[in-house]
């Protein structure tokens, strides 16, 4: 393969991998503080996370090479591009998996079962991805589009949000970013990155209930202004949201980490 299209897939996978990182841990410590009553994580929330992140990862590199490839090849898929990308997954999948093992959480008296259902799930997402690619050559090859114009809705889901009243807030922002999602490519990355915040913020402990209620409203501003075309947005007002967020959930450092890997997502997507 190309040396120089390895260089890029490298330095692009190396990008998402910060990212998916940051979620990664994101999930751990959303896991510790929601099982605190418990003493510790059960082993299959454990095991979920893992098998969650493996799955990012795999399919993250996986879209790294076919954009890659495509884009090389005017967009024409090929055979040997997609015989070429499923051996690169097998090889990130198996060094996750064996990361994931080497993990210090998981129990020793179990640790046979542990990786039997690693390795059965790790060959699925293979597997998953590899129907994918097949799916999009073989749609190819007979003159279609290769991928069907879809809706990609996109779901708010509040897990910890006993005694909040957030129910009308995340109905309307997740029916805005459903609208949103749907429009483009770097609009359902911005919907992605508003329901990762989003989320985090209806079920951080560190954030009182008036305060998450703010903080919802600030991102519902940013999805509605997300919706119109760039030219009739207000500038200013984005700049003020986003300015001014970070100080407002300053006091909750999981949300905080997790700004600082979204906000460049949502600042390039407005343009500011």
């Amino acid at each position: 393969m190309d040396q120089k299209l390895k260089e890029i897939a490298t330095l692009e996978f190396g990008r998402e991998m910060e990212r998916l990182s940051a979620e990664y841990v994101q999930k751990h410590r959303m896991a510790i503080n929601q099982s605190a009553a418990r003493g510790s994580i059960s082993p299959a929330t454990t095991l979920n996370i893992d098998v969650e992140h493996i799955d990012a990862v795999v399919r993250a590199y996986a879209k790294i090479w076919l954009d890659l490839l495509e884009e090389k090849h005017s967009g024409v898929l090929a055979r040997q591009h997609v015989d070429f990308i499923v051996e690169e997954i097998k090889g990130v999948a198996a060094a996750r998996k064996s990361s994931t093992l080497s993990h210090p959480g998981i129990p020793q008296h179990n640790v046979a079962a542990i990786a039997g259902e690693i390795s059965r799930r790790t060959d699925s997402i293979v597997a998953s991805v590899r129907r994918d690619l097949e799916i999009r050559l073989r749609r190819q090859e007979a003159g279609l589009r290769k991928d069907p114009q879809e809706k990609q809705a996109v779901h708010i889901s509040i897990t910890n949000a006993a005694n909040v009243n957030l129910g009308t807030q995340v109905g309307t922002i997740n029916a805005a970013l459903n609208t949103v999602a749907e429009q483009s490519q770097s609009h359902r990355e911005f919907a992605q990155a508003i329901k990762q915040v989003s989320d985090l913020i209806a079920q951080s402990p560190s954030i009182q209930e008036s305060e998450k209620q703010q903080a919802l409203q600030v991102i519902s501003e940013l999805v509605n202004q997300a919706g119109l075309k760039p030219q009739d947005r207000s500038t200013g007002t984005i700049k003020a949201l986003v300015t001014g967020f970070g100080s407002m959930i300053g006091a909750a450092a999981d949300v905080t980490t997790l700004w600082i890997v979204y906000s460049p997502i949502i600042r390039t997507f407005f343009g500011i």
